[in-house]
């Protein structure tokens, strides 16, 4: 035991086991979470920006792009490398799991396989280099059977576009302007979503345990109002 601990500590090895504990604090953090009833992982995917691209032209042949981003080639360019990684298909969360995973994994493995044959372990960033590749190819491989096993993200994506004039419940924070908190709303499907949310008015705070209608959306913070309508309230609506 002592000797694996002393392996798991030489500082050619550091960078694969702090990743195997970032990988199970993160574990740690989602379980907690759950149990106090809040997806931190469905938090995390509304921070992550939207690298849509949508290209009109125009009667004279001019190429007029819109981003939700910076207005430039490489916002394409990573747009198809988030997509090739699974990245909007499963939550972000789980996809850096198991690039930690497999990083940590498949470094200690090489290190311990190089030890075994030449009593020395490889410097951190030549052992890094496999570890690295296996991480990618987790996360694809890996990511796309989540997707398949996970519910399909297409009502969630519809649905996001369908919060504007429903109800939500602050859950985490109080909100203010430039101060958002955490809200669970329910959609149509009876599935729960955790969104961000400002006060629409600027000078209005909303509390926590508020019930809010939902007005209006800029990025990944949706906007809102007291609700002062019970018929509107969310276990008006589930029953």
């Amino acid at each position: 035991m002592d000797g694996m601990l002393d392996f798991l500590l030489l500082p050619q090895n550091q960078v694969f086991t702090i990743a195997l504990a970032l990988m199970a604090g993160i574990a740690l953090i989602e379980v907690m979470g759950l149990f106090f009833g809040l997806a931190i992982s469905q938090l995390v995917d509304q921070l992550i920006p939207d690298f849509d691209v949508d290209v009109d032209l125009d009667v004279d042949g001019n190429v007029d792009a819109d981003f939700d981003g910076a207005v430039d080639a490489s916002s394409s360019s990573l747009a198809h490398v988030l997509s090739w990684l699974n990245v909007g298909k499963v939550p972000v969360l789980i996809l850096f799991v198991l690039f930690l995973t497999a990083f940590g994994l498949a470094g200690l493995s090489v290190q311990r396989l190089v030890a075994g044959g030449l009593t020395v372990v490889l410097p951190a960033y030549l052992a890094a280099l496999p570890a690295l590749a296996a991480g990618i190819f987790t996360v694809r491989v890996g990511g796309k059977a989540v997707a398949h096993i996970m519910p399909k993200e297409e009502t969630s994506a519809v649905s996001e576009k369908t919060f504007i004039g429903r109800t939500a419940t602050l859950v985490l924070g109080t909100a203010s302007k430039g101060n958002p908190a955490q809200a669970k709303l329910e959609d149509a499907f009876k599935q729960s979503h955790y969104i961000l949310v400002e006060p629409d008015n600027a000078d209005e705070t909303l509390p926590e345990g508020s019930d809010v209608l939902i007005v209006r959306r800029e990025g990944t913070v949706f906007f809102a109002i007291k609700n002062t309508h019970p018929s509107l309230a969310p276990e008006a609506r589930s029953s």
